[in-house]
């Protein structure tokens, strides 16, 4: 929508195939290979993986840069391959189907923002209706192409499943260190459709599902605990799995919106082997899903979600186990950091009209008696973007701070208008503005405020030896250099700790039983984690993890990077 085109449906270009002068059967055939590539971060990536240079160049150049020598080889489809000719001047084709390409139709929303909306279901209708006819088209014509290629004396080698999965193995790292990028919702729904292939597997895994935001102005929480958990796994796999069985992780994206969260949990529980399920950021979702769940009987694991009601549910048996950063114990640590710094000044709270906003306003009402009107309390609605004259007349009454529990896209629209204040005053804000890029899309803003933000973790800032190894296998699996910025890393070491603890839970229950899960997470004594020595996690009654977690203030620094904001 941002260039104002209306996405109507995808139709086929086809599979990638690779031409050169040589057979590229392997990985190592493209070593010291010029590869021309359109532009594109993850093709540069793959053909460095490869151990070839991609080179951009126009499509419409190419075929006389394979003529020239100045490049190697290229990858398309066969359309493409034998519309420009390039096996004229390649000797070798090698049908690899490394790689798909489509077409977007999409049409001007200006245009159809001017025909009746029946003209507009009409011509989308009909094209998605095209779609299967498309894709047999276009399977005919490459079958046609090929020969016609072949009859020109090119050289044409097929792959075999060994070769692919030589491939396969060579280019598995790109889709983690690209993934933000990719969208965990894509990689997800490719996890989801491979899982008949999984489950048949000797011994089949036990599963794990997750159900979060993975798209969306959220999705950066729902890629850092997909990560956290991913993680986990690995370590626990590395050492056996549990029950002598490896885990796997099947995760669906609920768009921040209950009733898609709502069937993605029962969906999940269709699988006999899933033991669990991990969701977050939004507490108004988990609390929706709250009688499904129990319902389901399952672990429903909770690394990031700060409301009360999310474990305090009135369900006996709770299946719900938190760690994660509470209102209970945020909301009054930066009331007082704002009063410390606000002088003889006002405080506002700027709280979500939601039950995450509402649990906010409880667990500051004690400071409220304490403070009377020093503190202040605005509400926010969903979607509302307008309040710079809303903070001029809070300014004029005296509020010199401002403590703020809304999440990115509201907070992005307050930051916007504090920065346009005359004195903009500090703000102390709740983690869930760290859920999205919140630097990327207000770094502007941010330079001209003193904006702090609370943490349970800080990268590279006093962390244990175990936390340390873990941000170095972080950084080596998503392939991230030693001063890049760690997204959203609080959810994915929430994320790992409580994996890490359902892992231990399954193994003392010897089974892989939601019910008898449950048990055994309200019986863990002990448990050395990343964050802190846990004794125990969690109990019989209570469901958040025991002792609270570390409260930190942090900030941005100028490229982005969660920094220390305490002195």
């Amino acid at each position: 929508m941002a260039i104002d085109l209306l996405g109507i449906t995808f139709w086929e270009n086809g599979f990638k195939q690779f031409t050169a002068n040589t057979p590229l059967t392997s990985p190592e055939a493209f070593a010291d290979k010029r590869i021309r590539v359109m532009k594109s971060r993850l093709l540069t990536e793959q053909f460095a993986l490869l151990g070839a240079t991609a080179i951009p160049i126009d499509f419409y150049e190419t075929r006389q840069a394979l003529a020239d020598g100045a490049v190697d080889g290229q990858e398309n489809p066969l359309v493409a391959i034998a519309q420009m000719k390039f096996h004229e001047v390649q000797s070798h084709l090698t049908l690899s189907d490394h790689a798909w390409l489509g077409y977007v139709l999409s049409a001007s929303k200006k245009v159809f923002s001017r025909v009746p909306p029946t003209i507009y279901e009409l011509i989308k209708n009909s094209a998605q209706q095209l779609n299967q006819w498309e894709r047999e088209e276009t399977a005919r014509l490459e079958a046609q192409l090929l020969a016609e290629i072949s009859a020109t004396g090119t050289q044409i080698i097929t792959l075999d499943a060994t070769q692919h999965a030589q491939f396969a193995a060579k280019l598995a790292p790109l889709a983690d260190s690209l993934a933000m990028e990719i969208g965990y919702d894509i990689l997800a729904k490719t996890v989801e459709m491979r899982l008949p292939a999984s489950l048949a597997a000797t011994p089949p895994p036990i599963l794990i599902g997750l159900d979060a935001e993975l798209s969306g102005s959220a999705k950066e929480a729902g890629g850092a605990i997909y990560r956290g958990a991913e993680l986990a796994i690995e370590a626990i796999n590395s050492a056996g799995g549990v029950l002598g069985r490896p885990i796997q992780l099947v995760g669906r994206d609920h768009f921040f919106n209950a009733g898609l969260a709502i069937n993605n949990i029962k969906w999940m529980a269709t699988h006999p082997d899933l033991v669990a399920i991990i969701g977050g950021l939004h507490s108004m979702i988990i609390i929706q899903e709250l009688a499904t769940i129990h319902e389901l009987q399952r672990p429903y694991l909770v690394p990031w979600a700060a409301a009360s009601g999310v474990t305090a549910n009135g369900y006996h048996p709770n299946f719900i186990f938190r760690l994660s950063l509470r209102d209970s114990e945020v909301t009054p640590f930066l009331i007082q950091r704002a009063l410390a710094e606000a002088g003889t000044g006002r405080i506002v709270l700027m709280l979500e009209r939601s039950d995450w906003g509402r649990s906010n306003e409880e667990a500051a009402a004690e400071l409220t008696r304490v403070y009377g009107d020093r503190l202040l309390v605005e509400w926010v609605n969903r979607g509302e973007s307008q309040f710079l004259s809303r903070l001029q007349k809070l300014q004029a009454a005296g509020v010199t701070a401002m403590v703020m529990a809304t999440n990115f896209v509201e907070s992005s629209y307050l930051v916007n208008a504090i920065a346009k204040l005359d004195k903009p005053f500090p703000v102390f804000a709740h983690w869930g503005i760290t859920g999205g890029d919140f630097w990327g899309a207000n770094r502007a803003d941010l330079a001209k405020i003193d904006f702090r933000f609370v943490q349970s973790v800080i990268p590279d800032h006093h962390s244990s030896l175990a936390l340390q190894a873990m941000q170095q296998h972080y950084r080596q699996k998503y392939s991230l250099p030693a001063d890049a910025p760690l997204p959203a890393f609080t959810g994915t070491v929430h994320s790992y700790e409580l994996v890490q603890l359902l892992a231990r839970a399954i193994t003392a229950a010897g089974t892989v039983n939601g019910e008898a899960i449950q048990v055994a997470l309200e019986n863990i004594d002990t448990h050395d984690g990343l964050l802190r020595y846990y004794s125990p996690p969690f109990s019989a009654t209570e469901h958040d993890v025991i002792g609270g977690l570390p409260l930190l203030l942090a900030r941005y620094n100028s490229d982005g990077k969660v920094i220390q904001a305490d002195p």
